[in-house]
C-alpha cells in the first residue's frame, strides 16, 4: 500500500538572462512534494554504473507532479534524477550521483 509518507524537494533550473560575459544566469526552481520510499535493486545498480552513474535512492510519485526536474533534495542530500519510470498514474525516480570524469 503507497502512504506516501516522505518528501523530496524537486529542483528545477530555469535560464533567467544572460551576465556581461555572455554565460547563461540559472534560478533553480524548488517544489516539495510527498513520496514513497523504494528498493534499488542491484540490476539497476550496476547498469547505472556502467554509463557513470550511482543510484542512491529510489522513490515514487504522483506523476503529475513531474515536470521534467533534473535534480532533487532527498534526506537533506542533493542528487540527480538520473532515471524515471512511470507505472499508471505513479513515476519512479531514480536519485544517484556523477561519478568519474
Amino acid at each position: 500500500m503507497l502512504t506516501f509518507s516522505d518528501e523530496i524537494t524537486l529542483i528545477k533550473e530555469k535560464t533567467k538572462g544572460i551576465d556581461e560575459f555572455g554565460n547563461p544566469i540559472k534560478k533553480a526552481e524548488e517544489k516539495k512534494i510527498l513520496c514513497n520510499k523504494l528498493n534499488i535493486y542491484s540490476q539497476e545498480f550496476y547498469q547505472a554504473a556502467n554509463v557513470g552513474l550511482k543510484p542512491q535512492a529510489k522513490v515514487n510519485i504522483h506523476a503529475m507532479e513531474y515536470s521534467g526536474e533534473e535534480k532533487a533534495i532527498y534526506h537533506d542530500k542533493k542528487f540527480y534524477i538520473i532515471r524515471t519510470f512511470q507505472k499508471d498514474e505513479f513515476l519512479e525516480l531514480v536519485l544517484g550521483e556523477k561519478i568519474g570524469k
